[in-house]
C-alpha cells in the first residue's frame, strides 16, 4: 500500500477524504482507496478486455465520466494525464521511453501542440498474455527474491520499480544493453535481464485522458492540506464537503475552504480557510488559523491549545504501543517544514504531562 505517510498513520491508501455518500449502502468514512476503487470500477475498467489492472495508491486521481471505450491491448497499456512535467516519449501511439526528471530538451520532445506532456498516473493494464508472462518470472532467480518464496529460501530481497524495471523493458526505444546496464547493482541487472527476455516483445501503448487530474501525495503539508480543502473537478464521482461525518456545534465558525472530517467540535471552534481537522474531539473556545492540519486530538488537548497562535502547523496525536505499554504521542511540525532536507540537528521537546499535548 505504498510507503509511510507523514500525515496519516494508515498511509496514503487509507487517508480519509472529506466526503459523504448519502446513497451508500452503509454510512462510513471514505478513504482514498475507496475513491480509487470507484474510479477504476466505474470509469477505467468499464468494457475492459481480459487482463490485470494495477493501480498505485500514492495518488489522488480524478477521471471524467466518459474517458472512452477500452481498446484492444496485446501487451501493456499505461494511462496518463496531461501535465507540464516529465512523462512519456511516443512514436506512432507506442511508448518509446519513460522519462524521469528529464532535461528541458527531453521534456520538449514529449510535448504536444498545447505544450503539455503525458504524465504517468500510476495505472497500468496488462493483457492476459503479458500478465501470464510476468507472473511466470516469479520463480526464476533472482526475481524470486521479490516474493516470499525467494525470501523463505534465503535469497536477499530485491526492490524493483513497476514503471522503470518492468514496464520500461517493453518501451520501443529501449535496447537490451541500455535497459540491463541501467539496473544499478548486479542483482537488479540480472533481474532486468530476465524481465527483458520475458516481456520486451510485448508492445507498450498509452491512453491519455485529456480531462483527468493526477495529484501525487507528497511529503509536503501544504500539498496535503490543499488536496483536502479544494473541491475536485466536476468530472469526479466524489463531492467534497466542509463537514463530513462530524458534529459541529457552531458550523457558522467554519470558513469556506476549510475541512472537518470525523470530528466532534463542541462550543466555539473557529476554523480558518485553508485548514483541516480530522479525527478530533475539541472543545471551544478555540481559534485555528490558516494553514493548519490537526488530527487525532482528544478533548483533553483543548485546554493546552487555547490562547496558542495556531497557524501554519501540523499537530497530530498517535496511538502507539511500546512493548506492553499503550500510550499517546504527539507530533508538532510546521506546514512549510521540508522532511527531505537533513540539517544535522535533531531537537526533541517534551511538554509537561499536565499540558495535555
Amino acid at each position: 500500500m505504498g510507503r509511510d505517510f507523514s500525515f496519516d498513520d494508515c498511509g496514503r491508501a487509507f487517508t480519509c477524504l472529506p466526503v459523504e455518500e448519502p446513497g451508500a449502502p452503509a454510512e462510513a468514512l471514505v478513504c482514498n482507496l475507496d475513491s480509487l476503487l470507484g474510479t477504476m470500477t466505474h470509469r477505467l475498467c468499464v468494457g475492459s478486455p481480459p487482463g490485470v489492472w494495477v493501480c498505485s495508491t500514492d495518488m489522488l486521481l480524478t477521471v471524467p465520466s466518459a474517458p472512452g471505450e477500452s481498446q484492444p491491448c496485446r501487451g501493456c497499456l499505461v494511462w496518463a494525464s496531461p501535465k507540464s512535467s516529465s512523462g512519456w516519449s511516443l512514436s506512432q501511439g507506442l511508448v518509446c521511453d519513460i522519462i524521469y526528471k528529464g532535461t528541458e530538451a527531453q521534456i520538449q520532445q514529449c510535448a504536444g501542440p498545447d505544450g503539455t506532456v503525458p504524465l504517468v498516473c500510476g495505472v497500468v493494464f496488462f493483457s492476459s498474455d503479458a500478465a501470464e508472462q510476468l507472473l511466470a518470472t516469479h520463480v526464476i532467480p533472482p526475481l524470486d527474491a521479490c516474493t516470499y518464496m525467494g525470501l523463505d529460501s534465503g535469497a536477499p530481497p530485491i526492490q524493483l520499480s513497476l514503471f522503470f524495471d518492468i514496464v520500461l523493458c517493453m518501451a520501443g526505444g529501449m535496447t537490451e544493453e541500455d535497459f540491463v546496464k541501467g539496473g544499478g547493482d548486479a542483482s537488479v541487472r540480472s533481474a532486468r535481464s530476465v524481465l527483458w527476455t520475458a516481456l520486451h516483445t510485448f508492445p507498450l501503448s498509452m491512453a491519455c485522458i485529456p480531462d483527468a487530474s493526477y495529484d501525487y501525495m507528497t511529503t509536503s503539508a501544504s500539498d496535503h492540506i490543499r488536496s483536502l480543502t479544494l473541491l475536485p473537478g466536476s468530472a469526479s464521482h466524489l463531492r467534497f464537503c466542509k463537514t463530513a461525518h462530524s458534529h459541529v456545534d457552531q458550523p457558522c465558525l467554519l470558513e469556506d475552504g476549510s475541512s472537518v472530517t470525523n470530528c466532534l467540535l463542541e462550543g466555539a471552534v473557529r476554523l480558518a480557510a485553508g485548514s483541516v481537522i480530522q479525527h478530533c474531539h475539541l472543545q471551544g473556545p478555540l481559534e485555528i488559523g490558516p494553514g493548519c492540519l490537526l488530527s487525532g486530538l482528544t478533548a483533553g488537548s483543548s485546554p493546552a491549545l487555547r490562547g496558542c497562535p495556531l497557524r501554519d502547523i501540523v499537530l497530530q496525536g498517535h496511538h502507539v504501543r511500546l512493548h506492553d505499554l499503550p500510550c499517546r504521542v504527539f507530533t508538532l511540525t510546521g506546514r512549510l517544514d521540508n522532511w527531505q532536507v537533513w540539517t544535522g540537528v535533531l531537537r526533541w521537546c517534551q511538554a509537561p504531562r499536565e499540558a495535555g499535548v
